[in-house]
């Protein structure tokens, strides 16, 4: 059965980037286009950061999963959920700017900000205006920060802790 990605989004794009922005990530994913692997053969191929990177995958629903019995023992398997993507999004250039900034920002200068917004949201989240003003950033930037980061959500006009 094929499945189809829609992305409507502009936003959408910059997991997907983020999900193929190494070798290491290309190749597993390129692994999971082919088979099923469980985290231990992906973890055995590429070491804990192959098993990060499936987990990114999985959190962005770009891998299927399913329950196999492998040595008298029932483990998750992965594979790609989508076998094709189509990109049908429609944006003025300042957004897209924006997007492409977050998603081309080195880790050391998202983990930053992504720290320092952490800390802003607090347990009870923050809302996205308060957020905007204080790093002076349009909302687009935050949704599509957001978007990428493994720690935050995006809720309504709250944002949350990922728990």
């Amino acid at each position: 059965m094929s499945r189809t990605k829609v992305i409507n989004e502009i936003i959408d794009i910059v997991p997907l980037l983020r999900c193929l922005d190494t070798e290491l990530k290309k190749n597993v994913y390129m692994d999971l286009i082919k088979s099923w692997y469980t985290m231990d053969e992906i973890e055995e191929q590429y070491g804990s950061e192959g098993g990060d990177a499936l987990v990114l995958m999985e959190r962005l629903n770009l891998v299927d999963t399913k329950w196999v019995t492998k040595d008298n023992e029932t483990v998750k398997s992965y594979h790609t959920y989508y076998d094709n993507i189509n990109i049908m999004a429609h944006a003025p250039l300042y957004e897209l700017i924006d997007m492409f900034h977050v998603g081309a920002m080195s880790d050391e200068v998202y983990k930053k900000m992504e720290n320092e917004i952490f800390d802003m949201v607090g347990e009870d989240g923050c809302f996205t205006g308060e957020i905007m003003e204080k790093f002076n950033i349009s909302s687009i930037f935050l949704k599509t920060f957001v978007k990428r980061s493994p720690k935050l959500v995006l809720k309504g006009q709250k944002v949350l802790k990922l728990k």
